[in-house]
């Protein structure tokens, strides 16, 4: 079987480790209720939990296009579990700039892509 959705890549991986809903969720950060919802599809986690569930996992379970400064920044946000509003916060700009950008909409001005360079790895 091939989960398409994240409670379901959670729930598999839980039950390949033998481990109980509290236990997986110790491990990732959330109470056992949070994880059930999660593998029920009651809820999502939130992008803050992220990092902890690809360690859980053992692999990044979102597909990234990175062919843009946008969806790069998308990805880079995802890996370390920073919001939109958390991403501008740390850099110094307007959250709308950072929703632009993952939008495509627009091109991004010097200033952005100067504080995005270090971040994104590019020269």
């Amino acid at each position: 079987m091939n989960p398409v959705k994240l409670g379901d890549k959670i729930k598999n991986r839980r039950l390949e480790l033998e481990l109980t809903q509290k236990e997986a969720g110790r491990l990732i950060g959330v109470e056992r209720e949070g994880l059930c919802d999660w593998e029920n599809h009651v809820t999502e986690p939130t992008i803050e939990l992220y990092p902890a569930i690809i360690q859980f996992l053992g692999y990044v379970p979102f597909s990234f296009q990175t062919e843009t400064i946008g969806e790069e920044v998308k990805k880079f946000r995802y890996l370390h579990g920073l919001s939109q509003d958390q991403l501008a916060r740390k850099l110094g700009i307007g959250s709308a700039t950072i929703h632009r950008l993952e939008a495509g909409v627009g091109k991004v001005n010097t200033g952005t892509m100067r504080l995005l360079q270090p971040i994104l790895g590019l020269k």
